[in-house]
């Protein structure tokens, strides 16, 4: 199958690693519209004859045409800013017969409006968090007020758009919630105001077909930048599964009682959801509810749960794409545990530091690592020196028969990798492996 992806982080470096390890008759021809060294081992760049530059993810006819012409069948979408745009409207308009994983841009609303998620929550009967619409400062001091009065200690504060996972703010303090706020507000966009819930948070991805949702491996991440959930949000610090403190029964529970609800919700209302339907859930006292929703893959999450997948990808999200998820036999998963432990760079993630000499990955991946690029790039002067690129540089990816053992690995094989102002939280699935979880 000819398979094209577009993105160029550690997520999109796994679902290619993914379907280049598939066993089949005919190998798969892999191509990537942006991409990353690490990437690059394994997809071809896409880009258009005389063009003579590689195709950008925001360039949606180049990537029409691109199809055309290299007779793609299957394209898959990685990042939220292109499906925001409505690259699976645009590509479906132009070539008919192209199988493409991703929602519209109508069903992107799940993920780019909170206020609209909400909305499909509140209609679908699906349990979370109280939440209050909020377009002027005076309304949030008064909100949180009112929170205050009612003996709330915690206040938790949603841009309404895409945020690039840094949109949200969970205080104790009003004032800096209201700053939060005022971020947004000041460019004329809304907030939501969200009642605080208590308990672990989980993620889990469906796999949908407008009508059918099947669930892949839950897994934890982890995005305060910090050991012990500290300092500002990040895209994602590290992850893990499977789950050992998960109940059994809540998998199924929130595939009948969230999944299922919004894409009936979603038909309902003639925008027919097709991709990865992410849900950010909290176990609370009073049983599971839904933190948030996205769109696609989420990072890092899905470097662990497509490592631990053993059917093949691209059958998985190919009948997705043609709205035949029945004929999808039951997926098969690895017994073992995984964890990934992200590489930051300097500074972030309130910027990043670029141009950075990474050392330590060939001696990583020779003991048995699994490294996977992110924020990385070769140096002008040297093709084959890698350096820093971006925020988050690089997952590291180890597995093994107990959670204990595959966090060991995945840290020793981290300390392995070098590069000017490294940074890496040091606790990732640290709670579970002392059995510290507890749901209630």
């Amino acid at each position: 199958m000819r398979i094209l992806v577009v993105g160029s982080g550690a997520r999109e470096h796994a679902i290619l690693r993914a379907l280049a390890k598939e066993k089949s008759d005919v190998m798969h021809d892999l191509f990537v519209v942006g991409g990353n060294p690490g990437i690059w081992e394994i997809a071809e760049v896409a880009q258009l004859d005389g063009a003579n530059k590689p195709l950008d993810e925001n360039d949606i006819q180049g990537i029409a045409k691109f199809t055309h012409i290299m007779k793609i069948e299957l394209v898959i979408i990685g990042p939220e800013t292109p499906l925001d745009a409505g690259i699976v409207d645009m590509l479906q308009a132009e070539n008919g017969s192209l199988l493409i994983f991703g929602p519209t841009k109508a069903a992107v609303k799940l993920e780019s409006s909170k206020i609209f998620a909400k909305e499909i929550m509140q209609a679908a009967n699906i349990p979370t968090a109280r939440a209050w619409e909020c377009s002027e400062v005076e309304e949030v001091q008064t909100i949180l007020n009112e929170l205050k009065e009612t003996g709330s200690s915690h206040f938790v504060v949603k841009a309404d758009d895409l945020a690039a996972g840094k949109g949200v703010i969970v205080t104790e303090n009003t004032e800096n919630a209201i700053e939060h706020a005022e971020k947004y507000l000041v460019h004329g966009k809304k907030v939501l105001i969200e009642e605080y819930m208590e308990g672990p948070e989980f993620s889990l991805f469906f796999v949908c077909d407008g009508q059918k949702a099947v669930p892949l491996m839950p897994a934890q991440d982890f995005k305060r930048i910090f050991d012990n959930d500290c300092g500002p949000n990040t895209g994602g610090m590290g992850s893990y599964t499977p789950l050992n403190w998960l109940p059994d029964g809540a998998v199924q529970w929130a595939t009948e009682n969230i999944a299922t609800p919004v894409l009936h919700e979603m038909k309902k209302r003639g925008t027919s959801f097709v991709g990865i339907l992410f849900a950010g859930l909290m176990y609370t006292k009073t049983g599971i509810k839904v933190v948030e929703f996205n769109v696609r893959f989420g990072d890092p999450e899905t470097q662990v749960i497509l490592e631990a997948l053993k059917t093949p990808l691209s059958k998985i999200t190919a009948l997705a794409a043609k709205g035949e998820l029945e004929k999808l036999p039951k997926l098969k998963w690895s017994d073992e545990y995984f964890c990934n432990i992200v590489l930051a760079s300097a500074h972030y993630p309130e910027s990043s530091s670029k141009g950075d000499v990474i050392k330590g990955i060939s001696q990583a991946e020779a003991k048995g690592a699994v490294v996977l690029h992110a924020g990385t790039a070769f140096t002008g002067a040297d093709i084959g020196q890698l350096v820093t690129n971006g925020g988050r540089v690089l997952s590291i990816l180890a597995h093994g028969k107990t959670l204990e053992v595959a966090r060991d690995k995945a840290y020793k094989y981290a300390m392995m990798i070098t590069f000017q102002g490294v940074q890496m939280r040091g606790d990732i699935a640290l709670k579970a492996v002392n059995g510290e979880i507890s749901v209630h």
